[in-house]
């Protein structure tokens, strides 16, 4: 159960957080989504992904994202051909790079376990509270 409650809390953090124009928490929190593909729809999390990263300026994982998106069985050719299209006008005007961020700094800002943790923690007090 919590695994649903942890990726409808990513996904619509994801959303608010790219919505604000904070782009850089969107696109962590669209990140960790590709761990939840057996509740959210993957179309949607790596399309989320991609955006994120588009906007973010991290070109190198929105090609990632966009690889993911075009790799997807079951996907219709027609959709798949428009991902392929989308994405050979993104990356012939920028590189697929991300721009001086390493593998380490990456890691860093990966959802982990401690935020799972707290998230629980959230969930279980407010039920706590609910009379």
């Amino acid at each position: 159960a919590w695994r649903g409650v942890e990726a409808m809390e990513l996904y619509l953090l994801a959303h608010k957080s790219l919505y604000a124009g904070r782009v850089d928490a969107a696109m962590k929190a669209a990140r960790a989504l590709g761990d939840y593909e057996d509740i959210i729809d993957p179309v949607d999390a790596y399309s989320l992904q991609a955006l994120s990263a588009f906007h973010n300026g991290m070109f190198g994982e929105c090609s990632t994202a966009m690889t993911k998106l075009e790799l997807l069985p079951n996907l219709p050719q027609a959709r798949r051909d428009q991902y392929q299209e989308l994405a050979f006008a993104i990356f012939t005007k920028y590189p697929p790079r991300d721009p001086g961020v390493t593998e380490e700094e990456k890691k860093l800002d990966r959802i982990d376990d401690d935020w799972k943790k707290n998230l629980r923690k959230k969930y279980v007090i407010q039920c706590r509270a609910k009379p």
